[in-house]
């Protein structure tokens, strides 16, 4: 009985997984340069000054909400970036899909803040789309 709660366990706390895994981004060890990647057609990404606002922007972005994203990235508690700013990765809190990194190029050098931990590798998915499947540019 206990294997079968403990299994049962598992399968809805997967359900609440953030879309990056450990495994996919355990080589984004901490210390290492990369470059911040968003979705396919955005020149604008933003870091988030601390985790709260970071939780805020994540949950904006993986649950397709423009408004709420585009709110977020104009407010005073997240630095507007372009795509490919390089960053060193400070701190990963994967199971909550979330990366520090402090900002190596830009207008905010030397500055840190809290990303999607999908950013750090390749293009992430293309969420928020205009009607008609056009691309968004933000």
């Amino acid at each position: 009985m206990k294997i079968l709660m403990f299994s049962l366990g598992l399968l809805v706390f997967s359900c609440f997984m953030p879309h990056a895994t450990f495994a996919e981004y355990a080589s984004e060890s901490i210390g290492n340069e990369v470059t911040l990647h968003g979705p396919y057609s955005w020149q604008r990404l933003g870091v988030a000054l601390d985790k709260k606002i970071g939780d805020d922007l994540i949950y904006a972005y993986r649950m397709r909400d423009k408004t709420a994203f585009m709110t977020l990235l104009n407010s005073y508690d997240v630095l507007r970036v372009t795509k490919d700013t390089k960053v060193i990765v400070l701190d990963t809190e994967t199971l909550k899909g979330r990366a520090h990194v402090a900002i190596l190029t830009g207008f905010y050098k030397g500055m840190s803040g809290w990303v999607p931990v999908e950013w750090l590798k390749g293009n992430g998915p293309y969420y928020l789309s205009k009607e008609g499947g056009e691309e968004s540019k933000i």
